[in-house]
């Protein structure tokens, strides 16, 4: 998962698709485990603003329409250069 928020408009933004969610917690993590971003604004995207190139951990807790709760966590590769 590649990241590229060089002001070229492909995958500027990290995006997390809301169908079939009420609410949604976003965090983004350093490798060192330093919480960068936190946000319970579903609409807004990571822009990558502050970050360096590496690699960062983005976790998702989101709330079904039926009220479920789904986690997932993944690893996202952020590179100005459009290359990883």
């Amino acid at each position: 998962n590649t990241f590229t928020p060089n002001g070229d408009g492909i995958n500027d933004r990290y995006e997390v698709d809301m169908t079939g969610f009420k609410s949604l917690v976003l965090r983004v993590y350093s490798m060192k485990n330093d919480r960068l971003v936190f946000s319970t604004n579903a609409g807004a995207p990571w822009t990558g603003e502050g970050c360096e190139d590496g690699m960062y951990m983005v976790a998702v807790e989101a709330v079904t329409k039926d009220g479920k709760i789904i986690s997932q966590g993944k690893v996202v590769w952020l590179t100005r250069n459009g290359t990883n």
